[in-house]
């Protein structure tokens, strides 16, 4: 099945057989005969059958939509996760002979990851390892920030490159993202001969739940391995990993250690990025730490997450 196959497969619209006949009778049969009755009914009517058609849609694309798009590619470990936290979104542009395709996205409150797709159009294997010169956003939001993981080949298709961008933003998004990359070049290549100029322009709606669950710190304190304090204002967790605020007596911008233990036992250490600011005593800061495996990309299931540690300190997850 082609990835175009895939999307209208994602949104197709299956009404049940007879569901809108049943909606119109019901209508009728609920509303006592009036002279002057007849508008008010269909109206009525109308708004069931359409309610009925909202939520026949948004269980097409809530089950089943994602792991069918993402499956031949993740693998069958990783499908009940991006079924539950991921949304297709479909917008795929072409130049140069290549296809770029944002497949789905992931988030929470403040964070987002979008999965994409790099496609040689002539059906050639692409590089192992190729990566973007340009890449720029524009997602409005308060102090977004951005990092890529550039695409490698998948190996059951070789023609096609998957890769990841990661967005955080501190007060969370604005609902529209546009994302451009520019200048395709081959990672192992020391002069980086281009091999496509783009530009690929993305434009799509965010739209994703949100897993973000808050734990209580209650003035927490944790030290990190340079002997710096770190005062715990705001934990939370998601799908995607932590996001910590706090302040601290240094300047010192040491990324405190993270892991989250899961109930069946396993540790699964997370790469934390740290920023501070402010001129003393007293420097504020925020972390984001995410979980990502030996692709890149990495989904933890919040309901299986026993506890969280940060440096030397672990808090248990009710």
């Amino acid at each position: 099945m082609t990835d175009r196959e895939r999307y209208r497969t994602a949104f197709t619209v299956k009404v049940p057989e007879g569901a809108v006949q049943r909606a119109l009778e019901k209508a009728h049969s609920s509303t006592k005969p009036r002279l002057r009755g007849a508008a008010p009914r269909m109206l009525l009517a109308t708004a069931l059958v359409v309610a009925l058609l909202v939520t026949s849609v948004s269980a097409e694309i809530n089950s089943g939509a994602v792991t069918n798009l993402l499956a031949p590619y993740f693998g069958s470990a990783r499908t009940e996760l991006l079924e539950r936290f991921g949304r297709p979104v479909g917008a795929s542009v072409s130049a140069d002979g290549y296809t770029i395709t944002a497949d789905a996205i992931i988030g929470d409150r403040g964070c987002m990851q979008i999965i994409y797709t790099l496609t040689r159009e002539d059906g050639q294997p692409i590089p192992e390892h190729v990566k973007f010169l340009d890449i720029n956003y524009a997602i409005p939001g308060s102090n977004t920030s951005c990092s890529t993981v550039y695409p490698r080949q998948i190996s059951s298709s070789p023609s096609k490159g998957r890769f990841y961008q990661k967005f955080f933003a501190e007060f969370g998004f604005s609902r529209t993202v546009r994302v451009s990359f520019g200048r395709l070049v081959a990672c192992d290549d020391p002069d980086q001969e281009l091999l496509a100029e783009g530009p690929w322009e993305l434009s799509f709606v965010r739209r994703y739940p949100d897993t973000t669950r808050s734990v209580p710190v209650n003035g927490l304190t944790v030290t990190d391995q340079s002997g710096q304090s770190l005062h715990i204002c705001t934990l939370s967790f998601s799908c995607l990993g932590l996001t910590i605020t706090g302040t601290t007596e240094s300047d010192v911008r040491q990324e405190p250690t993270a892991s989250v233990t899961m109930k069946d036992g396993s540790v699964l250490p997370l790469d934390a990025g740290f920023s501070a600011e402010g001129s003393g005593p007293v420097w504020s800061f925020d972390c984001h730490a995410r979980y990502r495996d030996q692709d890149g990309f990495g989904l933890l299931d919040p309901d299986n997450i026993a506890a969280i540690t940060l440096c030397d300190v672990t808090i248990p997850v009710q």
